[in-house]
């Protein structure tokens, strides 16, 4: 027993038990997805991944989970986050062209996939688990993931069928954007019914008015699909955003006093929280991340992603 009354064995085991537990559990993994074009998905990711970045000394990745889509705006997420296409890694051993791209940010990167990458069919067993295992071997040193579903389009990108339990989506005040919002969130919880979906509005004229667009937005999907849907921020109308997008940078790099950044700072420091709590194993995460690069026999003819 030492002088301070403490066991140095059972302290080494609780280091141990502490290291065990980070190696099973090492990453976060968080979905960030829209029910239509149009309600600031690109500008919202780009910045809070960038205010993730500077809060914490964590490695974060923002993991293209895109698979085709026709409103493909990666070009200006790259811009924003300084990333560069010809700087990046290939990833050759993949089996369809993707590359991992440094950001002007020393602990975000991006995984860059082709807009004409192949996929695996469901009956590539050995191939599926190949790629199961080069997908984990490339995340395994990130410890936040966020995987960028881009935008749900009727008719044309389907709702992934592979989600994370801990998805971001977004609503603006208008009628049209609310009933996207509901109608994204049923099929959410179809395919991850335990899911912790958390809700931004953007572009409200007031707070009151994201308040109320928020509350309504809840009270509709607690009574007709029995869910608790988290608020985890508002962001309101400001003309900096125009701004700083023109100027290709984040919003809360070029006016970090402004209100649109305190918005975004608030998001990320609340994402922060509980953040031991919310990791999940290698092994989870490349199921999950595999999944969303197979195509099943139903939808293999089809339109959707």
């Amino acid at each position: 027993m030492s002088e301070t009354g403490v066991n140095s064995e059972s302290v080494d085991m609780t280091d141990q038990a502490a290291s065990l537990r980070k190696l099973a559990a090492p990453c976060r993994a968080v979905g960030v997805i829209s029910g239509q074009i149009g309600l600031g998905h690109t500008t919202i990711l780009a910045s809070l991944a960038t205010e993730l970045a500077q809060q914490t000394d964590w490695k974060i990745l923002i993991f293209s989970q895109r698979k085709h889509h026709p409103h493909d705006n990666r070009s200006a997420l790259l811009q924003i986050l300084g990333g560069e296409l010809d700087a990046g890694t290939t990833l050759a051993d993949l089996p369809f062209e993707a590359k991992l791209l440094p950001s002007r940010y020393d602990n975000l990167d991006l995984f860059y996939l082709s807009e004409n990458a192949a996929f695996l069919a469901s009956e590539a067993v050995d191939q599926i688990h190949k790629l199961e295992a080069q997908l984990k071997e490339i995340t395994r040193n990130y410890e936040f993931i966020l995987l960028d579903f881009g935008q749900v389009i009727e008719d044309v990108i389907a709702t992934p069928a592979a989600l994370p339990e801990e998805i971001i989506t977004f609503t603006t005040p208008t009628k049209d954007s609310r009933t996207q919002c509901y109608t994204l969130v049923k099929d959410l919880l179809k395919n991850e019914p335990n899911a912790q979906i958390n809700l931004i509005v953007n572009m409200a004229s007031s707070s009151v008015v994201a308040d109320n667009v928020a509350q309504s937005v809840q009270s509709v999907v607690k009574r007709f699909l029995d869910h608790e849907l988290q608020t985890l921020g508002k962001i309101l109308i400001d003309p900096d955003m125009i701004s700083a997008t023109r100027h290709g940078l984040p919003v809360t790099d070029m006016l970090p006093e402004a209100p649109i950044s305190e918005s975004i700072q608030k998001i990320a420091t609340q994402l922060c929280e509980n953040h031991d709590q919310h990791k999940i194993t290698l092994v989870k995460l490349g199921t999950l991340l595999v999944q969303n690069f197979v195509t099943s026999s139903k939808n293999r003819t089809s339109k959707l992603g």
